[in-house]
């Protein structure tokens, strides 16, 4: 198991360490790919490191008619990168404990569609509260 984290605070995040997201029932991201969350210029996102998907090392319970999308760490991979940037790793952080951002790292921009669709291609599995 590779390290991929490491500070006095939290002593390990692993590879197969999970991340969480709520989403829609087939939509990771779950609405519309926003200015704020990613770099888009000109209508196209853009590779950026620092910037994307909020996710969170702390499982949430699916209130009734969510769903709870997750990803092992070592399966964000591609076009895709994986920084656990919360407070719990980062001293200073302004994210939460638990945060992790997913970026979108690829070699060339994409469309906001594209962008959902790569995101949904990778490998998350689906947690859905059916009451």
């Amino acid at each position: 198991m590779k390290v991929i984290a490491q500070n006095k605070l939290v002593k390990n995040i692993h590879t197969d360490t999970p991340v969480y997201r709520k989403g829609g029932k087939n939509d990771v991201i779950g609405g519309t790919v926003r200015d704020k969350d990613w770099n888009i210029q000109n209508g196209l996102v853009h590779p950026d490191p620092n910037k994307g998907l909020s996710t969170t090392r702390h499982e949430p319970e699916a209130k009734k008619k969510e769903v709870i999308h997750s990803i092992k760490s070592s399966e964000v991979k591609g076009d895709f990168t994986i920084n656990h940037d919360g407070s719990d790793v980062k001293p200073g952080s302004k994210l939460p404990d638990g945060h992790s951002t997913i970026a979108y790292t690829g070699h060339s921009p994409v469309t906001p569609e594209e962008l959902k669709s790569k995101v949904n291609a990778l490998d998350w599995k689906k947690h859905d509260k059916k009451a």
